[in-house]
């Protein structure tokens, strides 16, 4: 992992935010908190299932170092990124599938379970839980987990 990853990481948040703006609608309509706690708390948790907070920082700080890595907590380290990436998948295919059955639950008439009475928190949370996981994926899980593959074929 180089040094520039953080710069690179918010230059790619950017370019996300920037083709939000320009797809004509206010920023806020991509703002759903209920869609950004479910795929942060469901794959932190499931994290923990596995790792200890200790172990997942050291994951995060392996990515930076240059010299001094042991192996063994540098394939930990991969192997804890490929989970953290199937988490964000599985938090995703979750987030759809509850957002789903809302709409369902609201199309079948069931509105007095629905909160707000309609079918749009529903559907934002089907598909705002995916471009979630999605960005997270890409800017969190796919650098690291590439550049700690290549310190370990450095390594080997």
């Amino acid at each position: 992992m180089k040094k520039s990853y953080p710069i690179f990481a918010i230059l790619s948040f950017m370019i996300v935010l920037v083709a939000m703006f320009m797809g004509g609608e206010s920023l806020s309509v991509y703002l759903d908190f209920v869609s950004l706690f479910m795929v942060v708390l469901i794959t932190v948790f499931l994290l923990l299932t596995n790792y200890s907070p200790s172990e997942i920082v050291m994951a995060f700080t392996i990515g930076f170092k240059k010299e001094g890595i042991d192996k063994k907590e540098l394939k930990k380290s991969i192997n804890l990124f490929e989970s953290l990436g199937k988490y964000l998948i599985l938090s995703a295919i979750l987030g759809t599938i509850t957002g789903f059955i809302a709409m369902a639950a609201y199309y079948a008439g069931d509105t007095q379970n629905m909160g707000t009475g309609d079918w749009a928190g529903g559907s934002a949370l089907a598909i705002i839980t995916i471009l979630y996981s999605l960005i997270f994926y890409l800017i969190i899980v796919v650098p690291f987990k590439n550049g700690l593959k290549n310190k370990l074929i450095e390594i080997e």
